[in-house]
């Protein structure tokens, strides 16, 4: 099984604050010991930003905790260039900002 999670699950999921549900829980567990969680680079991007603009903490550096997901069996998925290039010009179309950015 392949369970792709983004920045927001990622972080409700490693807080541990019982905002996601235990059967969801359970399967990613189960999916990490097989190497099956995975989340794009631009997670980890999006983890680092909000650590450094306060408004989460993530108790370590974001590079500290970066590692201590990949060794916890979570894959991360790079973004190719064209990918990259086309989610910025996503903002011009009419596609959400960030509201804490905006």
């Amino acid at each position: 099984m392949s369970i792709p999670l983004d920045a927001n699950v990622l972080l409700r999921l490693t807080a541990d604050a019982g905002e996601i549900g235990a059967l969801f829980e359970e399967e990613v567990e189960a999916a990490l010991a097989e190497g099956g969680v995975a989340v794009s680079t631009v997670t980890f991007v999006e983890t680092a930003r909000l650590h450094h603009h306060g408004w989460i903490d993530l108790g370590r550096h974001p590079a500290v905790w970066r590692r201590e997901r990949l060794q916890s069996g979570l894959r991360q998925v790079p973004v190719s260039g064209d990918i990259a290039v086309e989610s910025v010009l996503l903002m011009s179309t009419g596609f959400h900002n960030d509201p804490r950015t905006s």
